[in-house]
């Protein structure tokens, strides 16, 4: 099985505006009534930068997807300092392999692009999260193309919070379970830890062999 992922991201506000300390400050940012913390969002130290930041997301839902476990990673991160772009092979254990990338480089307002792709024994799993589109493609012949009305992937920041407190009422399904969100920051942890060593591939829990 192989994967594919490519990932980037703005949006009100822009989140390279947000995130770099040399890109010029954006409209919705300056307009913003909550606006970023230096402190966090520009510093690495403190969880900063694009991979944590927005790829998490993507990864999230990879290892949703699939139920994976990431063994080891080869990771290059730039510029120096915050992480404006990112890109990592990644060894699964029981074999899979996959190649994710993503970039601050969507201009302000425009839609966050999400595209992955699945690929096993039996075909492919493509979704294009920005096209508002899914497909399973068959060795066999028997394709699947998922209609989706336009606009329904569009992230408006109102779902998380919703599912929060539909979940604080007892109702719902938690759908971003605590197992997903650790496999997800062990992975990105490992990323940096071998783009600081120049890309050498890293075993995903420290002190693991890669």
């Amino acid at each position: 099985m192989w994967f594919s992922m490519d990932c980037a991201a703005s949006g009100p506000p822009s989140w390279r505006g947000s995130r770099s300390t040399s890109a010029s400050p954006l409209r919705a940012r300056i307009t913003a009534f909550f606006r970023p913390d230096r402190s966090t969002w520009q510093d690495p130290a403190q969880g900063g930068g694009f991979a944590y930041g927005q790829l998490s997301h993507s990864l999230a839902l990879m290892f949703w997807l699939t139920g994976l476990e990431a063994a080891s990673v080869g990771a290059r991160l730039a510029p120096g300092g915050v992480d404006l772009y990112c890109a990592a092979t990644v060894e699964f254990r029981g074999g899979a392999i996959g190649a994710f990338a993503g970039a601050a480089s969507v201009p302000e307002g425009g839609r966050q692009q999400l595209r992955l792709y699945l690929g096993g024994t039996e075909g492919v799993f493509a979704l294009d999260v920005d096209l508002d589109r899914a497909e399973i493609r068959r060795h066999d012949g028997c394709n699947d193309l998922v209609t989706v009305p336009a606009g329904t992937w569009v992230y408006h920041c109102r779902g998380p919070v919703d599912r929060l407190v539909d979940l604080t009422l007892g109702q719902g399904e938690n759908l971003s379970p605590g197992p997903i969100g650790a496999k997800t920051v062990e992975l990105i942890a490992a990323m940096h830890r071998s783009a600081a060593a120049g890309g050498i591939p890293m075993g995903v829990r420290p002190g693991a062999a890669p």
